[in-house]
C-alpha cells in the first residue's frame, strides 16, 4: 500500500515537471477564411450592430508583455487567464441609445470592463450584456477589456475538470463578437416557449422580454407581438401596453398549426417589437415550431413512434472551437446523410447549430456541462446552486428551438447521484423530457426522471466497452465490420446513439465501445481524432441503412502477451543469477535467515558487492512494474483512472501518452519501472533524514543499500506476474492477488523499520515512531497536493475504483 501511494505521489510529481517541459507555446487557432455569420440569424437580421472581429491586443496572466490576435479563435496549450482589448469609437447619431455586447462563443468565462469601469464576471459559451449609458463614451474613444479565463478545478468551476478521454479544455472568444445598437428604450433578453396541445389543434406561445432605458421614457410603451408563417402571413397577434414593470410577457395562440417534423420541419417567426409615440422600435425575431415529443412505452414525435437513430456531435476539429458557419452545416449534412435523425449535445449548443437542427429537422437532446460530478462535489457548498444556474440558464436561453426535444441533467453521475436536486431546477412550464446520464467511464446509463425525480427504468441507455485501442485505417475498416455486427443486433432498439461524432484535431487513438443488452436505447462508440470522411460516413452511412453483420474481430480483452513473456523471462534472470553465483545465493539467503547480522555489516562499512545490490532493486522493481503495469491494464478504461490521469496530467500532451502507456503493457512496465526506481531513491532519501533524527546518521549510499536489501522480499513474488493479469478478471483470484500484494507491501515496510533500528542502534519502537514520522510527514504533504489540486476527498469514490 505504501507503494501504491508512493507510485501517485511520484506519478503527481513527474506530472508537474514534465508538464511545464511539453505544455509548449500558446497557440492561437482560427479558420484563415472566418466570416462572422451572425448575420444570417434571424435573431440580429435588420438591427444595427458593430461587428469587432478582426484584431484585439491581448495580454497573458501576470506578463506585461501585449500582443495582437486576431479573434474569434480559440487557444491551447495554455490555462489561465488572458485579457483582450480593443478600443471603438461612436458618432453623434449613437448618442443616447441602448448598446448591447454579444458574444457568440466564450470558453469558459469572462470578466468585462468599459472605460475602466467593471461590467461584472460572466459564464460562458454565449454572452449578452447591456452596456450601461454612464460607462460609454458616446464622443470619443471607448476601450473594452474582456479577460478570458478557461481555468478548471475538480470542484468549484462548470464543467469541472475533465478526465483524459474528455475533448482538450479550449479558451477564448471562439464566437462571433459584435455590438448591437438600438434606440432607447429597447428590447433584451427575449426568450420564446412554445406548446402544443395534446390534440395537435393548438399552438401557444409565450415571449418574455425585459426592457431596457425605461428610466428614460416619458412617453407611453406599446410592446407588440406576432406570429407570421412561412408565407410571411400573420396568424396570431397580442399588443401590451407597459406599465412601470420592465419585464414583459406576451401570450398568443395558433389555431391549427403545421407541426415540426422530420420529414416537414415547419418553422414560424415570433416577432416583437416596442411602439412609441415617435415610432416603432427595431423588431426582434425567434424561430418557433410546434410539435409533441413523448416516451410513452415507445418514443412518438406529433403521435407518431419514432426510432432515435443519434450521435453524440461534439464541436470540436482542427481549429478549436472557432467554427465557420459552413462547417456546422457541412457536419449535420453528413450526420443526416448516415441515417442519423438526432444528436447528442454533450455541452451547450451554438445558437446557429440549434437553428440550422430546426430547418434541417434534427432532434437533439441537448447536455449541461455536469460531467462527471460525484455526489461529494454536488453537495459541496454552492456547488448545487451553481449547478441549477447553470442548467436553468441553459434551458431559458434554448427553449425556443423545436429540435430541441430533451434536457440531459449530467453524464457520466454515479448511481446515487442525488437527481431530483437538478431536476427541480427546470422550469416548471417547459415540458420536454428531462434525462440524466449515470455511470462512469464508458459504463452510461441514460435515464428518464419526471419531474418529481424519480426514474422510469425503461428508458436506458449503456455502454460497455469492448475497446480497440489503435491507429490506421486498419482499426477503422474493423471498428465499423464490428460497428454493422452492433447495428444490426439492436436494429429494433428505441433509441441508438454513436459516441462520438467529432472532427478532433490530434491524431491519438481510435477508441470502440460496444454496448451490452439493453431493452430501450443503444449507446455506442466511435471516437476518432482524425476526419477521414470517406471512410467513416460511407461506411457508418451503409451501417444505420443495410444492418449487415460482419466478421467477426479478435477481442481486445485477451491477455497481453508481453506480461507472461516479461515474467518468464524474469524468472529466467532470477534462475540464471541464483545458479550462477554462489555469493549472490549466499546473500539472498542471509537476508531473509539472519537480516540482523547482514545489515550489522552494511552499518559496519562492510558492504555488499554493488553488482548484488543492484541486481535484487532491478528485480524488485521488475517484478512490482510488472504487477502494477498489469493492474493499470486492467482498469485502463475504468472511470476512476481516467479522473486520476486527468487530474495528474492536465496538458493533452501528457493525457495522451499517458493514456497510450497505460495500453501498450512494453511502454508501461518501462516507464513503471523507472518510477520504482525513483521511488527507491525517494525512499532512501527518507531513510536518511530518519537516520539523521534518530542521531547516527548514515551515508546516502548506505540507506540505499538497506532499503534494496529490505525490498528483497518482492523477489518472493517472482511467479506472481505470470498469472496476475488473468487472475484480475475473476473475483475472488483478484481479492487474493490484491491481498497479496498488499501483505507484502505491509512486510517490506516492516523490514525497512527493522534495518533503520540496525543502523542506529536503537529500539524498534523509536524506530519505528521516528520513520513513521517522516513517512507520515511525507504522505500528509501528498495528500494535501492532492486535495487541493484534484479535490481527493471528493474524488475518493473514483480513484478507489482503480483497485477494488
Amino acid at each position: 500500500m505504501t507503494i501504491k501511494v508512493g507510485v501517485y505521489f511520484l506519478i503527481l510529481s513527474l506530472a508537474v515537471l514534465l508538464g511545464k517541459a511539453v505544455a509548449g507555446e500558446l497557440t492561437f487557432l482560427r479558420p484563415p477564411d472566418y466570416r462572422s455569420y451572425f448575420y444570417d440569424m434571424i435573431e440580429y437580421k435588420g438591427l444595427e450592430v458593430v461587428d469587432l472581429a478582426g484584431d484585439w491586443y491581448y495580454t497573458l496572466e501576470k506578463s506585461g508583455s501585449q500582443n495582437i490576435v486576431e479573434l474569434p479563435a480559440s487557444w491551447e496549450n495554455y490555462q489561465g487567464k488572458i485579457t483582450f482589448r480593443r478600443n471603438f469609437r461612436f458618432d453623434d447619431s449613437h448618442k443616447g441609445k441602448d448598446v448591447r455586447l454579444i458574444i457568440l462563443g466564450l470558453f469558459r468565462r469572462c470578466s468585462v470592463a468599459l472605460n475602466d469601469n467593471s461590467l461584472g464576471e460572466y459564464e460562458g459559451p454565449t454572452v449578452d450584456l447591456v452596456l450601461p449609458h454612464k460607462a460609454v463614451h458616446y464622443q470619443g474613444i471607448n476601450v473594452l477589456e474582456i479577460e478570458v479565463d478557461n481555468t478548471l478545478h475538480p470542484l468549484k468551476t462548470i464543467p469541472l475538470r475533465s478526465g483524459s478521454l474528455m475533448p482538450d479544455n479550449y479558451g477564448g472568444i471562439t464566437g462571433d463578437i459584435f455590438l448591437m445598437i438600438e434606440e432607447s428604450p429597447s428590447i433584451c433578453e427575449v426568450r420564446v416557449h412554445s406548446t402544443l396541445s395534446a390534440d395537435g389543434e393548438t399552438g401557444s406561445v409565450a415571449v418574455d422580454f425585459s426592457i431596457g432605458g425605461l428610466q428614460t421614457r416619458v412617453i407611453s410603451v406599446k410592446a407588440v407581438g406576432e406570429i407570421v408563417d412561412s408565407a410571411g402571413k400573420v396568424v396570431a397577434r397580442s399588443l401590451q401596453e407597459i406599465s412601470d414593470s420592465d419585464s414583459i410577457r406576451l401570450r398568443m395562440e395558433v389555431s391549427k398549426p403545421r407541426l415540426w417534423s422530420l420529414k416537414e420541419p415547419n418553422l414560424y417567426t415570433a416577432e416583437v417589437w416596442l411602439e412609441t409615440e415617435e415610432g416603432k422600435s427595431s423588431v426582434h425575431r425567434r424561430r418557433i415550431g410546434f410539435r409533441n415529443f413523448q416516451a410513452g412505452g415507445t418514443f412518438r414525435l406529433n403521435g407518431r413512434e419514432l426510432k432515435v437513430r443519434g450521435v453524440t456531435y461534439w464541436a470540436e476539429h482542427k481549429y478549436g472551437r472557432t467554427f465557420k458557419a459552413e462547417d456546422y452545416r457541412r457536419d449535420l449534412m453528413m450526420i443526416r446523410e448516415c441515417g442519423a435523425n438526432a444528436v447528442l449535445l454533450p455541452e451547450p449548443g451554438h445558437p446557429y447549430l440549434l437553428s440550422l437542427c430546426d430547418s434541417l429537422g434534427i432532434l437533439v437532446f441537448q447536455s449541461t456541462s455536469l460531467n462527471g460530478v460525484p455526489k461529494a462535489v454536488f453537495r459541496s457548498k454552492g456547488f448545487a446552486e451553481k449547478a441549477g444556474e447553470h442548467l436553468r440558464r441553459m434551458i431559458y436561453n434554448r427553449s425556443c428551438y423545436p429540435s430541441v426535444i430533451a434536457w440531459i441533467m449530467g453524464r457520466g453521475l454515479a448511481d446515487d447521484f442525488p437527481v431530483e436536486g437538478l431536476v427541480d431546477f427546470v422550469p416548471i412550464q417547459d415540458s420536454r423530457l428531462v434525462f440524466w446520464e449515470q455511470g462512469g467511464g464508458f459504463e452510461r446509463t441514460l435515464r428518464l426522471a419526471d419531474a418529481e425525480g424519480s426514474i422510469e427504468e425503461l428508458q436506458v441507455v449503456s455502454a460497455l466497452d469492448a475497446g480497440v485501442f489503435g491507429k490506421g485505417e486498419d482499426i477503422e475498416q474493423r471498428q465499423f465490420v464490428e460497428f454493422s455486427r452492433i447495428l444490426t443486433k439492436w436494429k429494433n432498439a428505441d433509441g441508438l446513439f454513436v459516441q462520438a461524432f467529432a472532427d478532433f484535431k490530434a491524431d491519438r487513438e481510435m477508441l470502440f465501445q460496444v454496448n451490452s443488452r439493453d431493452r430501450r436505447i443503444f449507446q455506442g462508440g466511435l471516437a476518432g481524432r482524425n476526419r477521414g470522411e470517406k471512410l467513416i460516413f460511407n461506411r457508418l452511412h451503409e451501417g444505420w441503412f443495410n444492418l449487415q453483420p460482419g466478421s467477426p474481430i479478435t477481442h481486445s480483452d485477451m491477455q497481453p502477451l508481453a506480461f507472461p513473456f516479461a515474467a518468464l523471462a524474469l524468472l529466467a534472470v532470477i534462475i540464471i543469477s541464483i545458479r550462477n553465483s554462489k555469493l549472490f545465493r549466499m546473500q539472498l539467503k542471509r537476508v531473509f535467515t539472519h537480516s540482523h547480522g547482514f545489515f550489522v555489516d552494511v552499518r559496519n562499512g562492510r558492504y555488499i558487492q554493488s553488482s548484488q545490490t543492484m541486481l535484487v532493486g532491478f528485480i524488485s522493481a521488475l517484478i512490482l512494474s510488472l504487477i502494477f503495469s498489469a493492474l493499470f491494464h486492467h482498469y485502463r478504461r475504468s472511470q476512476a483512472l481516467d479522473y486520476l490521469l486527468g487530474h495528474l496530467f492536465q496538458g493533452g500532451m501528457l493525457h495522451s501518452a499517458a493514456l497510450t502507456a497505460i495500453c501498450s503493457p512494453v511502454r508501461s512496465i518501462v516507464y513503471l519501472f523507472i518510477i520504482i526506481i525513483l521511488l527507491y531513491l525517494v525512499t532512501g532519501l527518507m531513510f536518511k533524514i530518519a537516520s539523521s533524527l534518530i542521531g547516527r546518521g548514515s551515508t546516502f549510499k548506505q540507506c540505499m543499500i538497506f532499503i534494496l536489501w529490505s525490498g528483497a522480499n518482492f523477489i518472493l513474488l517472482c511467479l506472481l506476474p505470470l498469472f496476475f493479469y488473468q487472475g484480475l478478471s475473476a473475483g475472488i483470484v483478484k481479492q487474493l492477488e490484491l491481498l497479496v500484494l498488499v501483505f507484502f507491501s505491509i512486510w517490506g515496510y516492516l523490514r525497512v523499520v527493522n534495518a533503520l533500528r540496525i543502523a542506529c542502534s536503537c529500539s524498534l519502537l523509536k524506530a519505528f515512531v521516528i520513520f513513521g514520522s517522516v513517512n507520515l510527514a511525507v504522505l500528509g504533504l501528498v495528500l494535501v497536493y492532492f486535495q487541493c489540486r484534484c479535490g481527493l476527498y471528493h474524488y475518493w469514490g473514483y480513484f478507489w475504483g482503480v483497485v477494488v
